[in-house]
């Protein structure tokens, strides 16, 4: 097994990942969050047999105002390894103790940061479950929003299978505890995983992969939590459809027209910051 060492230009000590004999950190929070969710909340898993009993693969899922990471990890079959905004090291020592022994790495959000990304594509190499959050950060309203293009580079670059998920109830389960008469439906469905196709280098390729990613998450989302994917995927982005009006003003000779109203593209423009 290779080891991939991180380098410290988050603040955050080097070391491989995940470390040789640190399974008691991924046991405790398993254990912790399995008694919580019981306690909190109904917990219903569908399509758990969608994730890969074997081999590496990458899960993509919403990210609302809950803690969705933790009935994410509950849910899976497997433990994932997941790819933690930086600064989340940096609330206390309990929680980077946790991270730094229980398979998460750090990412700069808004700095581009390339090495998170060679960090995520070496985990799916050595046959591990690496877990994303495409929006990048949690959903100030719970709907799905905007997708960033560090999962679909990823996913380009390491051939891995990907498979969508959704968390849907996870702030009630939060917010009831410790009011355990009051146990709200808590699921976390995984769909059929996909495959994305192209060169990691190309920009369409990536916006393509991106707005793929986005429409099967909202897919396994009922529809008031879709957001701005709740159209048609067949559908050009109101992006390209802007592209093309400009290029036919352009070739006519005459002004480009205004840009019709519509919801913000998501998928033909995405963010070129990896998902946290």
């Amino acid at each position: 097994m290779s080891r991939f060492v991180l380098k410290s230009t988050t603040g955050v000590a080097p070391h491989p990942l995940p470390r040789p004999g640190t399974q008691w950190a991924y046991s405790l929070t398993y254990v912790t969050f399995r008694l919580f969710f019981a306690l909190s909340a109904r917990l219903r898993v569908e399509g758990e047999e969608n994730v890969p009993a074997q081999g590496g693969a990458m899960i993509v899922c919403n990210h609302t105002r809950g803690l969705d990471f933790c009935p994410l990890g509950i849910a899976s079959p497997r433990q994932i390894n997941y790819m933690a905004k930086a600064e989340a090291f940096h609330y206390n020592w309990f929680l980077r103790l946790l991270f730094e022994n229980g398979g998460v790495f750090p990412v700069e959000r808004e700095k581009g940061d390339k090495h998170a990304l060679d960090v995520a594509v070496d985990i799916i190499h050595r046959g591990k479950l690496l877990g994303m959050f495409p929006e990048g950060h949690r959903s100030p309203d719970g709907t799905l929003q905007r997708g960033k293009t560090g999962a679909a580079r990823i996913a380009l670059q390491s051939g891995a299978p990907v498979v969508p998920a959704a968390v849907v109830g996870s702030e009630a389960a939060f917010r009831n505890f410790p009011r355990f008469w009051r146990r709200d439906y808590l699921v976390v469905r995984f769909g059929k995983p996909f495959l994305l196709e192209g060169d990691p280098n190309d920009r369409a390729a990536i916006a393509a992969g991106t707005r793929r990613i986005m429409f099967e998450i909202a897919a396994l989302l009922p529809p008031e939590m879709r957001g701005e994917w709740s159209g048609d995927p067949a559908q050009p982005p109101p992006s390209a459809e802007r592209r093309a009006a400009r290029e036919a003003a352009r070739q006519a000779g005459a002004a480009p027209a205004p840009a019709p109203e519509s919801a913000p593209d998501s998928a033909a423009e995405p963010s070129e910051q990896p998902a946290a």
